[in-house]
């Protein structure tokens, strides 16, 4: 499994295995791979990137070798794979995350974020033929036949184990991602500031991994809704609860800063296509406490 430490790069065997060789033999070659993709941040030359990519060709294609069909090979290697990320993960949230709280435990959400999402692109780079070849395939079969199933290309696949064993698990010690955002919000709420920044760049994580198994490319807030919006509203007294803040005079000054920034992340997104925050939050503010008073007066 890949390391989550600062290593030399993993070293790629120079010949691949054979057309016919064992499943084992392939993904432990075609796993080389994945580990150096993961773990140095660098592409992969471009004759072991060959060579990987023909190993994937082969062991979703000439199938056995007595025991394996080409279709068995497919469930064999995408499940490897799924194993294989939640491995990783679990094994970088214990050594990267266990004793984090506050800004500290931002900052490296942020950075290991970004770092894997980059990684984990030139991971389903490397994998493309399985997306091609089986997961189109598994995912036609199972719209034609009205099943049930979740089927995800390699890139969400990355996605959706990182929203198991990272946000997740470090959401049930305490919620401890929402309360840091909440505070760090509440303590700078201007969104230009470093600290602001380092919120924004958490909260699209929120927004990416909001998707569901039925489809993996259409945007959904649900993520960003439950772990971010709901409770920031009730921590302002605005839905469920009382005000954890101050005085009014503050909350209106976090409310009506935080406002300007969802209206300026919503137009940026928008005219990108990308639609991550959505104008449900602002209606919500606007319904809220005579919140339209509130905005106009800061405007």
């Amino acid at each position: 499994m890949a390391s989550t430490q600062t290593n030399p790069l993993p070293s790629i065997p120079t010949t691949a295995p054979m057309q016919l060789a064992s499943f084992e033999e392939q993904w432990n070659f075609i796993k080389t791979g994945i580990d150096y993709q993961l773990d140095s941040g660098f592409n992969l030359p471009p004759a072991d990137h060959a060579n990987v990519y023909s190993t994937v060709w082969n062991c979703l294609t000439c199938g056995n070798r007595i025991r394996d069909s080409p279709e068995n090979a497919g469930t064999r290697l995408y499940a490897e794979l799924t194993s294989y990320f939640a491995r990783y993960l679990t094994s970088l949230k214990h050594e990267k995350f266990s004793n984090l709280q506050g800004t500290d435990l931002l900052q490296t959400y942020a950075s290991e974020w970004s770092r894997f999402t980059t990684n984990s692109r030139k991971v389903n780079g490397l994998l493309g033929y399985l997306n091609r070849y089986w997961v189109q395939a598994q995912r036609m079969e199972i719209e034609q036949k009205s099943g049930t199933g979740i089927v995800y290309t390699v890139d969400a696949m990355a996605l959706a184990q990182w929203r198991e064993h990272i946000l997740l698990a470090i959401q049930e010690d305490n919620e401890k991602l929402t309360t840091a955002i909440i505070n760090l919000v509440i303590q700078h709420p201007t969104a230009e500031s470093t600290e602001g920044v380092l919120v924004k760049q958490v909260l699209d994580s929120f927004a990416t991994l909001g998707f569901t198994p039925e489809d993996p490319k259409e945007e959904n807030p649900r993520i960003y809704k439950e772990h971010f919006e709901e409770p920031f509203l009730k921590t302002l007294g605005l839905k469920g609860g009382s005000s954890t803040t101050t005085s009014a005079p503050d909350k209106n000054e976090v409310i009506s800063n935080y406002l300007a920034w969802v209206k300026a992340r919503f137009e940026e997104h928008k005219s990108l296509g990308q639609g991550y925050l959505h104008s449900s939050t602002e209606d919500i503010f606007k319904s809220a406490m005579g919140l339209g008073e509130v905005t106009e007066n800061n405007a």
